[in-house]
């Protein structure tokens, strides 16, 4: 479906196929949803390009995905993961300084977006939170 559409990339769900993903799209961004550890060790460059882990918190946006992760699950699976990590899932602007400082690269957002009253002022709202967050970057363990 993705040749014939003509996509410039995919966003695969966890286990899928990324070797064939990558076939058919080459040099188009192939992204995975990852929810665990073994799932984020699993990708490897050049076959992916990100990791999409969530969900970083509680989420009615979509629920069963498993228990929330919170910063310490997102800098796990960062930790374990050889391409670059966005946290997703309840995600608020309060909590994107946190996530960036676990290690994710990025925040990808849903629900926060389609719950506020003014769409735009919450977007750009964690727009700011997520570049005042990169500007500091990721906490440095202090552990050896």
């Amino acid at each position: 479906m993705a040749r014939a559409a003509g996509v410039d990339g995919v966003h695969l769900a966890a286990g899928s196929d990324t070797a064939e993903a990558r076939a058919i799209i080459g040099s188009g961004l192939v992204g995975a949803s990852v929810h665990t550890i073994s799932e984020a060790a699993a990708l490897a460059p050049p076959e992916v390009d990100y990791a999409l882990a969530g969900p970083a918190y509680a989420t009615v946006s979509k629920p069963g995905y498993g228990p929330a992760l919170g910063a310490a699950g997102i800098a796990a699976i960062a930790r374990a993961c050889r391409v670059p990590v966005l946290a997703i899932g309840g995600i608020a602007v309060a909590a994107v300084l946190e996530l960036i400082q676990a290690g994710a690269g990025g925040i990808a957002v849903m629900g926060s977006l389609m719950r506020a009253s003014e769409v735009a002022t919450e977007a750009m709202r964690l727009l700011a939170a997520l570049a005042d967050a990169q500007a500091r970057g990721p906490k440095r363990s202090t552990t050896s």
